[in-house]
């Protein structure tokens, strides 16, 4: 007898989009969206470099790709040299999304020399704070502490709801309010973690043809993330064949 195969999944996963009409905006982002926001309506007047924070997927690319876009500024990746940055920084606004921790510091003192004396914008994206990176040029130091600190911190349970519901639609899954409300309460705060649980939703929804519940989001937080309690495992009655 023949075991019964599972269809192959393919994600109906849509590309990231950082387009600002898909930027949920709350406490967690405001400041930040605000500053941004004016900074890329007058560049001349504001410190011409900025340093955007926050934990993984707390947003941060989202938020400095809607300044890009306003502002026109050209994208430093991770494989760019130091070189190819500065003759950026001469040019026009620039994102620098390469890890500056690992930037020699005579490295980073010259990025942050040319912005500040082209002063076409130098938007700085990191995971740590200015304070954790460990310098000891006291010039570097001078110069960063001079620029404002734009701190990304957890969205609440509201937002985390909000954007649960919406990549919910995206990928044409319907959940239940107050199913999408229980997982929101549960999840770690964070963005990456809101994508993974919707992520291994739709593939539970389309390997077995049933409807996502709250038994169904218990299973994958015990699996992917560790984040349920007792209470909820045994009210629920899991399983392993719930996914």
């Amino acid at each position: 007898m023949l075991s019964a195969q599972l269809p192959l999944f393919m994600p109906n996963s849509p590309a990231p989009s950082y387009a600002e009409d898909d930027l949920i905006i709350g406490a967690h982002n405001a400041h930040a969206v605000g500053y941004l926001e004016q900074w890329s309506q007058n560049l001349v007047i504001f410190h011409p470099i900025a340093i955007l924070t926050g934990a993984a997927g707390a947003g941060k690319t989202h938020l400095a790709r809607i300044w890009a876009q306003q502002t026109g500024a050209f994208v430093c990746d991770t494989q760019m040299d130091t070189q190819n940055i500065i003759a950026q920084i001469c040019q026009c606004a620039v994102v620098l999304e390469k890890d500056v921790v690992n930037l020699l510091e005579t490295e980073l003192f010259a990025v942050l020399n040319a912005a500040l004396n082209y002063k076409h914008g130098l938007l700085i994206v990191s995971q740590a704070h200015p304070e954790f990176w460990d310098l000891t040029l006291n010039d570097a130091k001078s110069r960063l502490r001079a620029a404002p600190v734009l701190k990304l911190t957890a969205p609440s349970d509201d937002i985390v709801y909000a954007l649960l519901f919406k990549q919910f639609n995206e990928r044409q899954i319907f959940v239940e309010p107050d199913v999408v409300k229980f997982a929101a309460l549960r999840l770690p705060r964070n963005f990456t973690a809101i994508s993974k649980l919707v992520a291994k939703a739709d593939e539970f929804a389309f390997i077995h043809k049933r409807a996502v519940t709250k038994a169904v989001i218990t299973s994958i937080l015990m699996q992917e993330f560790t984040h349920i309690n007792d209470e909820d495992t045994a009210q629920f009655g899991l399983f392993e064949e719930d996914l």
